[in-house]
Parts: C-alpha cells; sequence; structure tokens
C-alpha cells in the first residue's frame, strides 16, 4: 500500500482520544484507512491485496468499511459530483465519497450520519492532504443531510447512482440477460453466503452438520455435500477445519469437481479402455522386438487414468476431485471411484508459483495428494514440479480436463465487491482470447474420447456461452454434453440443478461439459 496516500499531519491527535481496543478502532483512522483502500482498489490492485497489508487490528473495520463503500460507490459518486462543482484531489474525493457511501442508504446506516460527519472531518484534519479542505468536506457532508431526499432524486436516474455499477457493465448485463439483468445487479449489493463443502472421504455432509449444531452454529444442506451457514464465521470456529474435514467453497463452485468426474459412467470408461488396448497393441506392432517385450510387461500393469485440474489455484477444486475418489468416501456412488481396471493420478497447474503453493496448503490440509505443477497450463512442456512423485513429466495426454479459465469474475461481485471498478469493458475480449488460447491446447492434451469441463465464474455470455459456441464451432471432434450452462446468483432457496439460467443463493457461474470423439 502507497504509505505516501496519507501522511501524518503534526501534531498528532491526542492519544487520549483513542479509546480503541483490538477489534473497535476510532472511527476517524478507519475512515482514513477505507479512504486510502479505496484509492489503491481504484489504481488497479484488488481489494483483498489491499486488506492484506493492513494491520491486523484495524482489518475487520476497515474491511466493513470498504465492501460497504464500493456497494454505494456508483451513487456516492453521483451525489458527489452533484454536490461539488469541481472534482475534488483525490485524497479528500475519495474520503468525501466514502462517507456519502455510508450515508446513502438510510436504512442499513452503519453509524449515526452526525457523528460520522464529526469523524470525517476530524479524518480530514489528521492528514496532511486533506487539512486544508476539512472545511468543504463538513459543508458538503452537511449539506446533503439537509437535502438528502432532494438530491437523491435528483441523481437517482442516472445508471451507476442507480445500480451501483460501471456503464458498460450494465450495458453488458442488459445484452447479456434482458430479462434478469435487473435482478443480477440487485442481487450483487447482497452479501454473499458462507457455504461449506464437507469432506466426503472424513465423514458425512449430515454427521458434520451435527458437529456444527453441537459448537453453537447451523447451517442447511445444499447440493450433495454442501452446508449453507446462518451466518459467516471464522473458519477457526469450525470443526475440525484444520484437519481437512470441511472446506469453504461456494455450492455453485462445488458443481465442477462431480459433474468432471460423472460424466465417467461405465460405458465411457469401456471406450477409453478399448482405446488404450489398441493404441497398445498398434505402438507393439511398430516397435522392435525389445519394444514388443517392454510393451508386453507394461500390459501387465493398470493403465493411468489422468486428470488434470487446469489453473488450480487455490486449490478447492482439485482437492474435491481427490475427496470424490477416495474409496473412503461415502457419497453418491462413482463409476471412476470404483473402477478396477484404471489407476488414477490427480495433476493440478498453476501459472504462478506463490498461487501454485495455494494448491499444495489446501491438499496438505485435507491430507490429500496430487502432482502440481507450476507452468503455462497451454505449455505442458515447460512444466516445472512443485509437489508429488517426480519419476516422470506430465502425461501425454489426460482422460478428464478441469479448465476454471481466468475471467471477469463478474459472477462473485457479492463476496468481492471491488472487482466492478477493478474491470474495464476492453477486459473482456482480451479474457476471451485467453480462454479461447487455453481451450484450444488443453483440448489437444486431452485423450480420445476424454472428457473436458470448462468453467468460469462470470455470468458474461462471452466468457460462457459464446466462448463455448465459437469452440464448437471450430472443432469438429467436440460435443457438448448436458451441462448446467449459465448459473446466475439471485436469493433464492432453490438448489442449482442442470438448467440452463437456474437461480440459486450462490455466485454466478458457467459450465459446459465437452466429450471428445473417440477415434477406434
Amino acid at each position: 500500500m502507497n504509505t505516501s496516500y496519507f501522511a501524518p499531519r503534526a501534531p498528532a491527535p491526542d492519544p487520549q482520544d483513542d479509546r480503541s481496543s483490538a477489534l473497535s478502532k476510532p472511527l476517524w483512522q478507519l475512515l482514513n484507512l477505507t479512504a486510502k483502500s479505496v484509492h489503491e482498489v481504484m489504481l488497479g490492485r484488488s481489494a483483498t491485496a489491499v486488506l492484506l497489508g493492513l494491520d491486523v487490528s484495524f482489518k475487520p473495520g476497515v474491511q466493513a468499511l470498504l465492501f460497504l463503500s464500493l456497494r454505494q460507490w456508483g451513487l456516492a459518486k453521483a451525489i458527489r459530483a452533484h454536490l461539488v462543482a469541481k472534482k475534488p484531489t483525490p485524497q479528500i474525493d475519495h474520503l468525501l465519497c466514502v462517507c456519502l457511501a455510508l450515508m446513502c442508504d438510510d436504512k442499513d446506516l452503519p453509524y449515526e450520519p452526525h457523528t460520522l460527519v464529526n469523524q470525517a472531518v476530524q479524518a480530514a484534519k489528521a492528514n496532511v492532504n486533506t487539512a486544508g479542505q476539512s472545511a468543504m468536506l463538513n459543508a458538503v457532508l452537511r449539506r446533503f443531510l439537509r437535502e438528502r431526499e432532494e438530491i437523491l432524486q435528483a441523481v437517482g436516474g442516472q445508471p451507476e447512482a442507480m445500480y451501483k455499477h460501471p456503464l458498460w457493465w450494465i450495458k453488458r448485463l442488459q445484452q447479456d440477460h434482458p430479462e434478469q439483468w435487473a435482478h443480477i445487479l440487485e442481487v450483487a449489493q447482497t452479501p454473499a453466503v458462507m457455504t461449506l463443502r464437507v469432506n466426503g472421504a472424513q465423514q458425512t455432509r449430515d454427521a458434520y452438520a451435527k458437529e456444527l449444531a453441537d459448537v453453537g452454529l447451523h447451517a442447511k444442506p445444499m447440493g450433495d455435500s454442501a452446508l449453507v451457514l446462518d451466518q459467516a464465521v471464522g473458519v477457526q470456529r469450525l470443526p475440525g477445519f484444520e484437519a481437512g474435514a470441511v472446506s469453504v467453497q461456494d455450492a455453485n463452485a462445488q458443481l465442477a469437481a462431480p459433474l468432471l468426474l460423472g460424466a465417467f459412467d461405465e460405458v465411457r470408461l469401456s471406450t477409453l479402455l478399448a482405446l488404450h488396448k489398441n493404441g497398445q497393441q498398434v505402438e507393439a506392432q511398430e516397435s522392435a522386438k525389445p519394444k514388443v517385450a517392454e510393451a508386453a510387461e507394461a500390459a501387465h500393469h493398470l493403465p493411468t487414468f489422468s486428470i488434470l485440474d487446469a489453473c488450480a489455484a487455490p486449490g478447492g477444486k482439485t482437492a474435491h476431485l481427490l475427496e470424490l475418489l477416495s474409496p473412503k468416501n461415502k457419497g453418491a456412488p462413482l463409476a471412476l471411484r470404483a473402477t478396477k481396471d484404471w489407476q488414477l493420478e490427480v495433476h493440478a497447474v498453476e501459472l504462478e508459483p506463490k498461487r501454485a503453493q495455494k494448491v499444495v496448503e489446501s491438499l496438505d490440509r485435507a491430507r490429500l495428494k496430487a502432482r502440481v505443477w507450476v507452468g503455462d497450463a497451454a505449455q505442458s512442456e515447460t512444466w516445472t514440479l512443485l509437489s508429488g512423485p517426480a519419476s516422470a513429466g506430465p502425461p501425454a495426454l489426460y482422460q478428464a480436463i478441469l479448465l476454471d479459465a481466468p475471467c471477469s469474475a463478474s459472477g462473485i461481485v457479492r463476496r468481492h465487491p471491488d472487482i466492478r471498478w477493478l474491470r474495464r469493458a476492453d477486459d473482456i475480449p482480451r479474457l476471451f482470447e485467453v480462454q479461447s488460447r487455453l481451450l484450444k491446447h488443453l483440448w489437444a492434451q486431452l485423450a480420445p474420447a476424454g472428457v473436458l469441463l470448462y468453467c468460469t465464474c462470470s455470468v458474461f455470455k462471452d466468457e460462457g456461452e459464446r466462448q463455448i459456441n465459437s469452440f464448437l464451432k471450430h472443432n469438429s471432434d467436440a460435443s457438448k454434453l448436458p451441462s448446467p450452462g449459465h448459473l446466475i446468483p439471485q436469493k433464492t432457496a432453490n438448489d442449482p440443478t442442470l438448467l440452463d439460467n437456474q437461480a440459486s443463493d450462490q455466485d454466478g457461474f458457467y459450465y459446459a461439459l465437452l466429450q471428445k470423439s473417440p477415434s477406434l
């Protein structure tokens, strides 16, 4: 974080005025840090990265105010433009807009308005870059309190003020979801629920729900292995979290692993086995005699069924794949878990080393093992092994691939309200090209009769439906299996199902299950 944004003013505020504890800091300090955090977000840093740089005693308070501010930022900017003829410098502007954002919704005021104004003035006076404009700040905020209804009515017709998102985002949703766009924007203003994935290799979902109840936490079931908490809590309060009994993962994200593995019924597994044996016979016939002996010897060992989780960080989906494949899992039967014809192997690849290490840490916590690689998912020849057996490089072909492609993350704006202000309209075509490149190269790494699951946490159709339609148009050996399609976030108790545009009280996602034609 840029420490020069707010420079302490001399003399510093009287320490006797600081009646804070580790969990409750003076509001003027929280306002200054929130304004500073907004500034960093507007420069392109994620709120997650910004909050990591804060003192831990300030983080909870700043995060709460930052998320509230970002959800109301479109309206706050419109109010400031209405009240101030000339846009102020960034330092005072961000402090002013934070305060307006915290005062504009009279149904959800975090502080009494006049207290907020007084603390905002103290915040301005405490910094060299804003002290000279503290009187202006005071006048604007008090005018807003006096003329609140008239001002809100005057700016309320502006799209960014009404829907609290950038104009390009609103227009794209109107184009992509002509009947649902307004509701998608409305739901984006509500905090997301906290959903858990119970590790079925350790215990059943219902057994874990009882453990939660025993410690005073209540949750309702969703899908095969998910529990939705009535109220979000820190992971340290979750029984068995450090032992891998449970993970935090959105229910729509939990669809990925069972969708991919569930595509391999006995018929598909038999087809893959026949292709393997046929390829082995051809290789033996075309090889020299010593090679024939090697091939015959290899035939006594089970072939390897290789699964790749591409762009795998932070590792939730990799862990879920392994949990479902565990013989100890008592959940819904999977033909792949029960097969005696294959030995199963899971690989995960992530481009950035630090993010790849997150995958390793996720697996270690759950006592799970996979081969974790660092590298570009589209260039397996460049991968370096981070964790797992080093006996050989990645396989030439995978029978199953999960591609959680880089995307705008427009479907997870409920839990990450900064995303709407971080993204730009020209990000979408750029991301479309990245997704296309990954699909093209990973498709070449998929074995005949194999299955690839493409997913993004986006509600934009360029990153979902249009991307896959383009891919199918240019790849005659690809066909689409029944898939969820676009899952739209909505405040409802409905469970996600395999229906396009099914609404659920979870994140927005897109899923397409693609099969490769066999070449027997």
